[in-house]
């Protein structure tokens, strides 16, 4: 093998390298899931008892980018609380406040998966 065909066989490895290293090859990985409210980031609300607020999910990859369409959500409450108390969410972000005044600390929870890779994401509450 000449020195022409070894330098363009390290010539395309390092460019098959950087690609990869810069996410231009394989799958983008999930880094975290962020709950927003009025489109902003949020790690707690106020709110009064039986009123809805509308929450909404996104998820972000290793290198900061927004996942859309493969990332998959699963809306929770905190189990340690009852729901009579501090409310209920539904499959799409849709939270109806419960009726005890109080604070609720990581009361509705997110999680994401993208890829196989998963994150959890948390909001305190305060009831009026």
């Amino acid at each position: 093998m000449n020195i022409v065909s070894r330098f363009g066989i390290l010539f395309v490895s390092a460019l098959v390298l950087l690609s990869l290293s810069c996410g231009g090859g394989g799958a983008r990985k999930l880094m975290r899931v962020e709950i927003y409210f009025d489109g902003q980031a949020t790690d707690s609300v106020t709110t009064n008892a039986g009123t809805q607020m509308q929450f909404t999910a996104k998820a972000f990859d290793s290198n900061g980018v927004e996942v859309t369409g493969d990332a998959a959500f699963i809306w929770s409450m905190n189990s340690a609380y009852a729901a009579a108390d501090v409310g209920t969410i539904s499959a799409d972000g849709l939270f109806t406040a419960g009726a005890t005044a109080g604070n609720y600390f990581q009361a509705i929870k997110l999680s994401g998966s993208s890829d196989g890779a998963t994150d959890l994401d948390e909001v305190s509450l305060i009831i009026n």
